[in-house]
């Protein structure tokens, strides 16, 4: 089975995260009364996403988590954990009401590889950007929650594919094996850098949320 408190931050690549979370999420919006945040049971809700993500048992899919269920459900920013008479429980947390919103902008200095395993919601409306490289992830309107280094790394293979796949110039094929190439350098942290997730709904964090600077973007001085 898988260690509990073996990992200090979730260690997933882009695609099997993405998987997990897209799952869990569907579970939860199945619920009847999907608008009251019902606590739900961590057992049974691992026991459903080890059969539809096609793990053998549940020792292959905490293997794969390199924690109990339990333990990876603490580390994602957009849920709550508890145990309730005895049993592990959790539930999605709730946004605020839209009038209690505020635009914000996350900015982080990103110091060595580990911080890129911190956590971050990327809400749907939300533009995480590397000011250094004029590089943005824009808007896709989904709601995306995976460690710093897997936005990034996902967005290097999207560029990749793209230069691969589309009829462009070759000035452009230039620019993008630059940005390309830039990102890589990023991931391997040789030197530090700033990154920054704009958000206008205020509905996006990074985790651990030590040494992260939030700015309301429309806050007068």
């Amino acid at each position: 089975m898988g260690n509990p408190g073996a990992m200090d931050h979730v260690d997933l690549g882009h695609q099997e995260m993405e998987r997990i979370v897209v799952e869990l999420e569907q579970v939860y919006q199945l619920l009847p009364n999907v608008q009251e945040q019902p606590w739900l049971s961590v057992e049974a809700t691992a026991l459903n996403l080890q059969s539809d993500l096609g793990y053998e048992d549940m020792g292959e899919f905490e293997d794969a988590l390199s924690s109990t269920f339990y333990d990876f459900l603490k580390r994602l920013p957009h849920i709550e954990v508890r145990i309730n008479d005895g049993k592990e429980e959790f539930r999605v947390k709730p946004d605020p009401p839209p009038e209690e919103r505020k635009a914000t902008t996350l900015t982080f200095e990103v110091k060595n590889r580990k911080d890129l395993y911190r956590m971050c919601v990327k809400a749907t409306g939300a533009i995480l950007a590397i000011p250094k490289l004029e590089f943005e992830i824009g808007a896709d309107g989904k709601k995306h929650v995976d460690t710093l280094y897997n936005h990034i790394s996902a967005a290097v293979f999207n560029l990749s594919m793209y230069s691969q796949q589309n009829k462009l110039t070759e000035d452009d094929k230039v620019k993008i094996a630059w940005t390309v190439d830039e990102l890589t350098k990023v991931l391997d942290v040789d030197e530090p850098f700033t990154l920054e997730v704009i958000d206008q709904q205020g509905l996006s964090v990074i985790e651990p949320q030590d040494g992260v600077q939030v700015t309301f973007i429309n806050e007068v001085d």
